[in-house]
Order: C-alpha cells, then structure tokens, then sequence
C-alpha cells in the first residue's frame, strides 16, 4: 500500500532526490516514484546528497551527520550543539560541506557559514559574516546576509528590515551588493547556468526567481498563487522545492515547473493510533467531595481513578473535568467548537458558551459556572440545561468560586495592565441571579476568591501592599512582594476572626451585604493559587528568584498559624470537604490528607490509557485555530483576511501528515497567512539536544594536529565562567589538551568529540604538561562569549573615542537583557557621550524602564566635599547619545528605537529595525500538543500610526555591515556612531 505524503526540504543529485516527511528521511527516484527510508528506522532533517548522488548529509540532534546513500557508514561530523543549523550544501568537489552555525559566536542566533570537510581535520569558520544562505561555486560566491527569515512563508509578505540582502563576490573578489532595495522577502540562493536564483514573494506570493550576477534580468521561473515555493536546492542545474506538501521540480531555467509524483510506502508509524499513558504528561486533575476518587486528563482524556482502586476511562476528546455531586462535567467540543457536558449530555449548543476557559461546580451539584476567554460567565443548570448570563466584559474572567451552600457565587475579572477586581452574587433558585456586588473596586490586583469552609467569609489575593524597598544597585525603589490574603464577610455584620479589630457586645443587625477587607495575618509574599481546606486555606508562595517550585501552605482559621504542607509543588486540587489535596507533577499524583498521622496515597494511574488517533488530533488542531485565531487577532474582520478559506486550503493537507514535524511545518504556514509579527508556532515535538559540552574556551588545532588553548574567555564572578579559569588548575593559553577521560583527542574531531554528553559532570583532562585537572565542561558558553564581545567593544570605543564615550549594549528587555545592562551602567555614564546598541535586541516588556534611564537629563550636581561628584538626576548620560540598531532589533527593541526618534534622544545608526510592533499576549495550546500565538496587540504611534509593522524603524543614518567588513573584523556602523558622538562632544564644547 502506497500513499501521498507531506514532503519537506527536497534535494535532487544524479539520479536520486532526497527528502523529509514525518520525522524520517527518504530517497526516491529523480523522475518521481515509490519511495524509500534512509537510514532504515532513521530520523533528521535538512538532507542534501553529494554531487555524484553516493552519499547524503543531514541535521540530527542539533548537528550535521553525512552517510552512504544506502544508509551504512553513518558519522557524526560536528559537536555544536546548536538547535539552529543549517546545512546548505557541498562544496563542488564533493569533499566538504557548507553549513552554518552560531558555535564561537556571542550571539545564538549569528549563524556563520562553515567548510566541514569529511576528511581529516575540523569544521573551518568562513569569514563572510552572518548568513542566511549561501551558495559557493568555482568563481563566484553568493550569499544572502543575515535575514529574519530562512523561510519567507512563516511571514508572509514580510517587508520589515530584515527581509535579507543578496551579495555577490566573483573570483574571491569583494563582495557587491545586487538588487538593492529589492522590496520583498528573499531566501534559498542557489547558482544555477551563470545565474543567481532565489525565492521571493515580492509579487505577492514565494516563487523562483533569478537574475544576472550583476542584479540584472530579473526573471520569474514559477507562477505559484496560493502556497509559496519553500526550501529551494539545486544540483546546479535543476531545482527542486516543497511547494504545499509536493515536491515541485524545475528541470533548467528555461522550463516550466512540475510536481515529481512520489509515493510512501505503508502507512506512517505517527497515523498508526497508539496508547498514551500518564507516563506522557498528565494535564489535569480533579478530586471529589470525600477525596476518594480523582478525575485524571491526559491527552484530552478524562479518567476516574478510585484512590485505592483501578481507573475508568469517562470521556474522549474532553478537558476541564469536575466533579458534580457524584457525576462528573467536562468540556468537550463539536465542530470544533466548545460543548459543555454534564450527566453524560450536551448543555449547550456548540459554541454557545464561547471559547471556555474554566468551569466550576457547585457543591450541591445542581449548577455549573462557565468562564469564556473573552469576559463572558454563565451558570448552567445541570438539570434543565438552562443558561443564565452572570456578567460580560471587555476582558478576562479569573477564578470562579462556589460557596459551600451553593448560594453564592465569587469571580475576578482581569483588566490587563489596569487591575482586576472581584465580584460576588448572591443567588435565588434555578440559578437566578439575585444581586451582585462588587468586593473589590479594581484600583489593585485582587484575584483567586473562594470561600473559608464554613461559608461566613470570602477569601482572596490582593496585591495592595506597599512596603517599598531600595534595590540594591541602582537608585530605584519597587515592590516586589505586595500580595497578601484577604477575608471578606459576606455579611457586613460578622466579626473578624483575627485579633485586634475590636468586636461587639450586643447584637448587630444582619446588613445584607459584604463587609470590608480584612487581611489574614501572614508575611507579604508572592502567593497564588488561593484554595480552602478544612478549618482553613491554602495557597502556594513562592520567592523572589526561587529555582525550585513553589511552596504549598496552610493557614488555619481557628490557631491562626502557617504550616508548610509540599514543596516544588507546581499544581493541586482540593477535595469538596477540604480534608485531602492532590499534588502533581507531569507523572503522577500524590494525595495528601489533612488529618493527623495520615500518610499519603499515589493512586494507581497504571491503569489510565488513550488510544490516540494522531490525524484525528491533528484535524481538531487546525480546527483550534481556525477559530482561535479570529477571536485572537488584533484587528475586527481580520483586517481583510478570509482566514476562513485560509484554513480550507489546508485543510485536505492534514490527511497526507506523518508526523508532528509535519503539522509544524504546515501550521506555521497557516500562520504565516497572517502576514502579521509574533505569529509563532511551537510543535508539538520539539528538537533534542545535541549533548554538546563546552570548555569556555577557544580550541585550535595546530600543523603537529595538537589541540590548543588559544583563549580562555572571560567570566563573571556573579555568573557562568570558563571551566578551565577554576583557581588551581594552571592551565595558560598555549597549553595542550591531549586527553579527556583517558582518550586521546583525535587530531581530527577535537576534544569537543570527547565532552559531547558531559555537560556538568566531572571530566578528566590532561594537558601537554603532563598535567592531569577535573573541570565542569558547560552545556552552552554564550554568556562568556557574549561578555568577551562587550569588553571588545568597549575597548573599540574607547580608543576611537579618546575614552570620551561609553557603551552599553541591550541584548533584550526580558530580566536578563535588564541585569547585562546594569553590570556596567556607572562606569559607561561617566564617560562624557554614550553609545547605546540595540542591535540584535530579542525583545520583550521592559523597553519603558530603559527609556527612562535614556531621556533623564541632568539638572544639577550633588557635590560633597569628601566623595566624587554626583549628578542629579542620578544614573543619567552626561552628554550625547548616539543609538545603534539593525535587522534583529526585535519588538520591543523597534519600540525602543521608535522612542528614541520621537523623543530627540540621539540619532540612529545602521539599518531599518525588524518591523514587528503587534505583539502577542500568551501561546494557544492546541489538541496535538503544538501552540500557537496569534498577533493581538498592536501598537500606534501619533507619528507613524500602524505603520511600523511589517516597516520598522529606519535609521537616521543608514550603514550597511558588508561580508568584507565581517572578514576584517569591521564594524563601520560603530565607527560612525563613536564619530557622531565625538562631533556632538565637539560642537558643545566650540559652542
């Protein structure tokens, strides 16, 4: 039995094409036809055959592997790691690949092309820079630089900065630029009969394209519509390329491009309906009201599990179980749209309810509160099924509580960035809702209410704590707890529990209403997850920078006392009478009792099975989206998308899938539609790493094949730093590394062949000397390496400077970004001018606080007699400011660079920034496991609008990095960013 498959990556070479489908790779016939595995039971990505068609490379763990065309002799030619690699191709002579890497840069994302040779002798680093493709032929070399996108259909109709710029260098002469100002995305550079070709979707959609070495003779090979031409490779003269699921071949320039008809056999393992268990991640878990039995979700599954007995499978295709009385309610979905079950029947038509994103039951078992994703929340009648509409807003709603007699009902209703405020309603019979009230008024965080077990108060979270504290390195004030529990009495006239609030002697009258906040007398901390228990509640707390999970505690109403109950607890439920709480984590549960002298209970969970049937799932999952997506999307209408046609031209794709691989390629497609930033998808398998190791250290290889020490990065002593810097060990550059746990380094392969797999653990090594340490080999060396590019520009700056102006570079604005700008703050403010890059900024939120430390202005100088100088405002640039940015100054990076420009702070210096100013509010988790996000929230600017998106930022003045100025390790756009600061500094003071 044959079948269609889903092709990815094509490559052709003599009489053979290579290719990609599920998680494996195949041959087949050049011409088309039946096709095979290679290697027998093998997996990768990314494969290229050798020119004669005897051999075929790939992408395996993170590194690049070459075997004999029938599958035997299989090695290993790389040790990087790097779950970003591409391999492009063969040098001509068949005996070398051309690959690109971010190994030995500071940045994961710099991907350098590399010479692998198969012989002796390790990968070699070529001198052109950055590349996003490349293609070496006997005279010319051609080369796409650094782009966004390898692939323009994950970005459709990209025109932001980062669309790529082609080079050409001819006879190992400099590099020229062609086709400058080309106006759309270009990828996958090939050279075919003296020509330049490449994908471009400047016309509206990805096609073949080529041109003259010179730029000249633009011509269009292929007349695609609908679905983009992708992956592109050439033998030098035939093309071939993924196109919609087929492999589509282009016999030589001047022909007419077909698909090649190529057929799999069998049926693919990842279609084949397998057994989950919890062993594959357990979702959800529920108790009921004695803790007896327990609700267990896998796989969109849902199990009872009796806590001494076996499991029962209830529902396929379902989430979000609970208890209800003794039965049980879930959320399934019909025509992909959600559908509330309860007594094993539809509560609702579907989509009725909206998009559901939590369901409560009451105690009494009559009713079910439904919160929707988008502000809506409902009580059903179990019984009847009929719907009463508590409340609708333009936001979220948060938890949902019960109280213990069913006649109340508590929720929180979230307001991005404005607070969130919760609500309480009392209600009548049938559900009706009597009155509400408003606890809280949304001036703060309140959220999590729920109700103390006996019913006479609701409890909640409130971040209404302000007890500031001084950071630590910079002059700044913040809050970093604020968050405490609160008890609010659901009748004004019931006294506080707690001591200190004074209490009456005689009778007060009911008021019919809430009373005020009172706050439980705790520690201000970080809690969350707000829950009751038997005479009292719990809650998880969590610390500042704690690694490990959070604590789960209990509070007791009655001895007004904390206890720690589990710790690393990342998600929990409580039994209906609060006297047991089930623990989990992705495995298994533990169920922990609350009486005196109980141990825990695991449940049996052996017995919990889902017959997964992946193309159903994969089919729901595109369903997901397709409805997700809209309500999602930023703008009403899809701004003229018909993403309902959209998804129905892929639809019919979903049959010929063979793998997650597979539905994460055609998702991100999908998604690309939108034209749109921060339109991601995450697969459902993600890639595995390489096990590389690493020294903090740059290794060569000298004429003997000894391998050296030729530089010993530099660390940090509050963070990573190299293994071999440990004191004690007295190794020097220059010293030779001959053996790593008693193997000899192969002169060839290197000692990072020896460390793969060794990350962390105690390696044995011994030097020239004779000498034999332990070190600690890293899993990655970024850091050290990003900390030695910054001392080098700095030093850059200052000599081009006269030590006039500082540095500082801003890697991002997540944490991360925000402490690497601040360990070097002081010393580059006190130069006289500043320089501040932003290029390859990954993004984030924080962009509004370094705006603030940028546009301060110093206004006077606190000037003591004994101590240095101090300006006030303090930490702010003394002079000129002078901004660097590029193609990868990412989201909140081209927010940054927009407000430098409106706010007059500094020229811009380099290129048109990324372009992507619609941001995302969190990853939608589909059915099969994949999440995508979906572009939500745009921003506008008074001076440009929408109009940044899909543009960027362009500089003030425009500098463009070269390949030549890569190979001579030039940087002109610093250069004229230290000469502008330099005539800033010198115009003020002619002045």
């Amino acid at each position: 039995m044959s079948r269609r498959g889903y092709l990815r990556s094509p490559h052709v070479a003599g009489d053979l094409l290579a290719f990609a489908s599920g998680e494996e790779l195949w041959l087949a016939p050049a011409e088309g036809g039946t096709a095979w595995r290679f290697p027998p039971g093998g997996g990768g990505a990314q494969p290229r055959l050798s020119p004669d068609g005897s051999s075929l490379a790939w992408v395996g763990g993170q590194e690049v592997w070459v075997a004999h065309a029938d599958g035997s002799a299989p090695r290993r030619l790389t040790y990087w790691g790097d779950p970003h690699v591409r391999l492009h191709g063969w040098f001509g002579d068949g005996g070398a690949l051309l690959a690109s890497s971010a190994t030995g840069q500071p940045d994961p994302r710099s991907l350098w092309a590399h010479r692998i040779p198969l012989g002796d002798g390790p990968p070699g680093r070529l001198p052109y820079g950055p590349v996003g493709s490349i293609a070496c032929g006997e005279t010319i070399t051609a080369l796409i630089g650094d782009q966004v996108l390898a692939d323009p259909a994950k970005w459709k109709r990209y025109r932001g900065g980062g669309t790529g710029r082609l080079w050409i260098s001819l006879e190992n002469g400099p590099f020229q630029p062609i086709l400058a100002g080309h106006p759309g995305a270009i990828a996958s550079v090939m050279l075919v009969d003296e020509r330049v070709v490449f994908i471009s979707d400047h016309e509206g959609c990805g096609n073949l394209y080529s041109c003259l070495p010179d730029g000249a003779d633009l011509r269009r090979h292929t007349d695609h519509t609908r679905f983009y031409a992708r992956a592109a490779t050439s033998d030098g003269t035939r093309i071939v390329y993924q196109h919609a699921g087929d492999i589509w071949l282009l016999e030589s320039l001047n022909d007419v491009s077909r698909p090649i008809a190529v057929d799999l056999p069998g049926t693919p393992g990842a279609r084949r309906p397998r057994t989950i268990t919890t062993r594959d991640g357990i979702d959800d878990v529920a108790l009921d009201r004695t803790g007896d039995a327990c609700l267990v979700e896998i796989a969109e599954t849902v199990h009872r599990v009796d806590l001494r007995g076996r499991a029962t499978p209830l529902a396929d295709g379902a989430r979000l179980a609970r208890f209800a009385g003794d039965d049980a309610v879930w959320v399934t979905r019909q025509d992909g749209l959600d559908v509330l079950v309860a007594d094993g029947r539809p509560r609702c038509a579907p989509g009725e309810l909206g998009r559901i994103s939590e369901v409560a039951t009451a105690p009494d078992g009559r009713s079910v509160a439904v919160a929707s994703a988008h502000g809506r929340l409902t009580l059903v009648e179990i019984g009847s099924g009929a719907h009463t509409r508590v409340t609708s807003i333009v936001g979220a709603i948060g938890s949902v509580s019960y109280s213990p007699d069913s006649r109340w009902l508590a929720w929180s209703e979230v307001h991005r960035h404005r607070g969130s405020r919760v609500r309480l309603a009392r209600l009548g019979a049938a559900s009706a809702v009597e009155q509400v009230f408003d606890v809280t008024d949304g001036s703060r965080y309140d959220l999590d209410p729920c109700f103390t077990p006996d019913g006479r108060f609701l409890a909640l979270l409130s971040f209404r704590d302000f007890r500031p504290v001084y950071d630590q390195q910079v002059l700044g004030l913040s809050f970093p707890l604020g968050c405490r529990p609160y008890l609010v009495p659901l009748d004004g006239a019931t006294p506080s529990p707690f001591a200190g609030w004074g209490r009456s002697h005689t009778p007060v009258a009911q008021t019919g209403a809430p009373g005020p906040l009172i706050q439980v007398p705790v520690p201000e901390a970080i809690y969350t997850c707000l829950r009751p228990v038997a005479d009292g509640l719990v809650w998880l707390r969590t610390g500042i920078g704690d690694r490990a999970g959070p604590t789960l505690e209990r509070f007791s109403l009655t001895g007004h006392d904390t206890s720690e109950l589990a710790t690393d607890v990342r998600a929990f439920a409580v039994s209906g009478d609060g006297l047991r709480l089930a623990t989990r984590d992705r495995t298994s549960v533990e169920v922990l009792s609350l009486r005196s002298g109980t141990d825990p209970v695991r449940p049996d969970l052996s017995g919990i099975e889902a017959t997964v049937d992946q193309g159903t799932r994969w089919r729901w999952a595109l369903e997901q989206a397709r409805r997700i997506v809209p309500e999602e999307y930023w703008a009403d209408g899809m701004a003229g998308i018909d993403w309902e046609a959209v998804v129905a031209a892929y639809e019919p794709l979903v049959e010929r899938l063979a793998g997650p691989s597979d539905f994460g390629d055609l998702l991100w497609e999908v998604n690309g539609e939108l034209g749109c930033s921060h339109a991601y998808v995450r697969p459902a398998t993600r890639g595995r790493p390489g096990g590389a190791a690493w020294l903090g250290a740059d290794l060569t290889v000298d004429g003997a094949g000894q391998w050296r020490v030729s530089d010993i990065l530099p660390g940090d002593p509050s963070g990573p730093r190299s293994p071999l810097d440990a004191p004690g060990l007295g190794v020097s550059v220059g010293d030779v590394i001959t053996t790593v746990d008693g193997t000899p380094v192969d002169p060839a392969r290197g000692p990072l062949a020896l460390l793969a797999g060794k990350a962390g653990r105690a390696v044995r090594i011994t030097l020239g000397s004779g000498a034999a340490i332990e070190v600690f080999p890293l899993a990655e060396e970024f850091p050290l390496r990003y900390r030695r590019w910054l001392a080098r520009q700095r030093a850059v700056v200052a000599e081009l400077s006269g030590g006039r102006a500082g540095y500082l570079h801003v890697p991002d604005t997540e944490p991360e970004g925000w402490a690497d700008l601040h360990r070097d703050l002081f010393a580059q403010l006190d130069h006289e001018a500043l320089i501040v890059d932003l290029r390859g900024n990954r993004g984030g939120h924080a962009s509004p606080l370094l705006l603030d430390r940028l546009r301060r202005r110093i206004l006077a100088w606190d000037r003591p007699r004994h101590t240095a100088h101090v300006s006030y405002p303090p930490q702010a640039p003394r002079g000129p400011l002078v901004a660097l940015a590029d193609h990868r100054t990412f989201s909140d990076g081209d927010l940054t660079t927009a407000a430098i420009r409106l706010l007059g702070l500094g020229p811009v210096v380099g290129t048109r920034t990324w372009g992507g100013v619609i941001g995302l509010d969190r990853f939608h988790r589909l059915v099969d496991g994949s999440e995508i996000s979906v572009p939500s929230r745009p921003f506008w600017f008074e001076e440009w609008g929408l109009s940044l998106e899909n543009r960027g930022v362009e500089p003030d003045v425009e500098v463009v990095i070269s390949p030549d100025d890569w190979a001579k390790d030039a940087d002109p756009q610093l250069d004229v960013a230290v000469r502008l600061c330099v005539d800033a500094l010198n115009r003020r003071h002619d002045g």
